[in-house]
């Protein structure tokens, strides 16, 4: 049988073709979107040999889910950890830096490493909850002093120390950064209760890659505001309801007018032992549906969001033995660098696949789908030519 032969075709294949940003190296998506990227489909599949596309989460799964851990909590580290390795998935804990070995709930820095160390993650919850004029946490000059008191460092003139939102942002990077050696903070929870309307989405988006809010739903695919991605404090798989707030709505496009499917879940825990029965049915619903759920970290989630939805695919060339592909974004590759995934429609004849960028082996798996073959490759944006080939 023979195939056909594409040289320099120039085909842009993604979830978001009409995306018409302008911009190069983006810090981040900060603008709220006000209309759908693009239209939210189920998963498709080449039909022609050589043509590609980019996947809308990582490994073609149908929907993405993220677990969090607000205010600490240093009591049910062990306990997460414990389910964590059970279950097979990572969690993140937005800490409230100030409170940080207060007391057995506040948690330990050599917790918080030993998480980063087990590929979970560490991120901003403040420093002090946005209590910023609450004198029974201390205001921006005194928790600047205590934060510097360990290494004798002279504290910065008045008029060189942020103040309020900005400063409880920026410290709470430098604490986090400075007890957890190699860490890189990107990403803040917006505290809530009273002090919610203390937030501020412009001062986040200088600071940080996205940014987490509560919303009580799941972030539509094709709408994620990331400096506001919706997360859910109280969530549900369907048992009597079918709102906003059910888990299965990303599964399942005739729930909730199909508004969450393929969407993005972000549940996050205050606590496990109000509600033990929760956390059952959410490991049950897990393994239930790990084949369709990308059960990934919040950050790494929100990385492969932001490149899908500026990412231009372009087929170079296309032989019966290989094909070649460009892949770019328009955010910034000095943080931007998780991997997007890629399906390619390959000849039927290919027992196995191999993927090179840059001269650097790659993953890719080769799978059927109605008798066709295809191959899932993980590129990175901008690292350059992606070379698909069979196995010698």
């Amino acid at each position: 049988m023979k195939y056909p032969y594409f040289l320099f075709a120039l085909v842009i294949l993604s979830p978001s073709a009409g995306w018409a940003g302008p911009e190069k190296n983006l810090f981040n998506l900060a603008e709220e979107p006000k209309s759908p990227r693009f239209e939210i489909k189920d998963k498709t599949w080449p039909k022609e040999v050589g043509e590609a596309e980019i996947c809308l989460w990582h490994e073609d799964k149908l929907a993405a889910l993220s677990f969090g851990v607000d205010d600490n909590f240093g009591n049910e580290i062990a306990w997460w950890k414990e389910q964590a390795q059970r279950y097979d998935f990572k969690v993140t804990w937005f800490v409230i830096t100030g409170r940080i070995g207060s007391n057995s709930q506040t948690g330990t820095w050599e917790q918080f490493r030993e998480l980063e160390q087990l590929g979970h993650g560490v991120e901003s919850h403040t420093v002090t909850h946005l209590h910023i004029e609450d004198p029974g946490w201390g205001g921006p000059e005194w928790d600047f002093a205590k934060a510097r008191a360990a290494k004798s460092e002279t504290l910065p003139p008045a008029d060189q120390i942020p103040s309020g939102v900005e400063w409880e942002y920026r410290e709470a990077n430098a604490q986090i950064e400075a007890n957890i050696p190699g860490k890189k903070v990107s990403a803040v929870a917006y505290p809530g209760g009273k002090h919610t309307k203390l937030n501020d989405r412009k001062i986040a988006a200088k600071i940080y890659r996205v940014g987490r809010g509560a919303g009580g739903r799941s972030n539509p695919v094709n709408m994620t505001d990331y400096l506001s991605t919706n997360g859910m404090s109280n969530w549900h798989f369907g048992e009597g309801s079918t709102g906003w707030n059910n888990v299965r709505n990303i599964l399942d496009r005739n729930l909730y007018r199909g508004m969450q499917y393929r969407g993005w879940a972000m549940i996050f825990a205050h606590g496990v032992s109000a509600n033990p029965e929760l956390f059952t049915r959410t490991f049950a619903f897990l393994e239930e549906n790990r084949k369709d759920l990308w059960i990934g970290l919040y950050t790494e989630v929100a990385k492969y969001g932001q490149e899908r939805d500026t990412a231009e695919l372009k087929v170079v060339a296309s032989t019966p033995e290989q094909i070649t592909l460009l892949v770019e974004d328009h955010m910034d590759d000095s943080y931007f660098d998780f991997p997007l995934t890629i399906k390619v429609r390959v000849p039927d004849d290919w027992k196995t696949a191999q993927a090179v960028q840059s001269e650097k082996s790659i993953p890719a798996n080769l799978i059927k789908h109605e008798g066709a073959s295809y191959a899932l490759i993980q590129a990175v944006p901008d690292a350059g030519l992606v070379s698909l080939s069979p196995k010698s």
